[in-house]
């Protein structure tokens, strides 16, 4: 039996039945098929707000802005799986590239660290 929804990783079970009727205990957890990329940007351990983090796997380009509440946080939902760089820059700081590699359905906790110019 194949499961599937709209959003999530299509799920396939093998189901064996003794003779007719109706089969019971059968459970099936669907994880999703996107990830989200989320974390703190801070310099100096203090959390910064209103940098702008880029997430970029060389072709699409989303952006945000880093919140004030709470402070220095970013997150990048629905990301596919595959390569991707995240550059942070703003007033005060020298731009920072990091790369990251998101799994199929594994949400990533990414904190940056940046330096004044």
């Amino acid at each position: 039996i194949t499961f599937s929804r709209a959003g999530y990783q299509t799920t396939t079970l093998s189901v064996s039945f003794d003779g007719a009727g109706a089969r019971t205990g059968l459970d099936v957890v669907l994880s999703p098929s996107t990830s989200t990329i989320s974390g703190v940007v801070r310099q100096g351990g203090v959390p910064r707000d209103r940098l702008t983090v880029v997430l970029s796997d060389g072709i699409a380009v989303r952006s945000v802005v880093t919140a004030s509440s709470p402070a220095g946080t970013y997150s990048f939902s629905n990301v596919g799986p595959g390569s991707y760089t995240i550059t942070v820059s703003g007033a005060g700081t020298q731009t920072r590239i990091v790369l990251v590699d998101v799994v199929k359905g594994v949400d990533v906790a990414r904190d940056i660290d940046v330096v004044a110019p």
